[in-house]
């Protein structure tokens, strides 16, 4: 039961995350930054893994 749990978590986690990345791509991509106060929004993209890890690999690659 426990590791059902937590792969649901894994997965909601998951598309949490490709659901704000969407969110960024159509809202902030091409725009100038958003300021909302003490926030500021700007569209950025890491095409690599963590701390841009791989970024200079083939696109095929880097997707899998």
């Amino acid at each position: 039961m426990r590791r059902f749990a937590l792969a649901l978590l894994i997965l909601l986690i998951l598309a949490v995350d490709h659901q704000t990345k969407s969110l960024a791509r159509e809202n902030l991509r091409g725009h100038s930054p958003r300021h909302f106060g003490v926030v500021t929004l700007i569209y950025a993209e890491n095409t690599g893994a963590f701390l841009s890890i791989g970024s200079n690999l083939p696109r095929r690659l880097r997707t899998a």
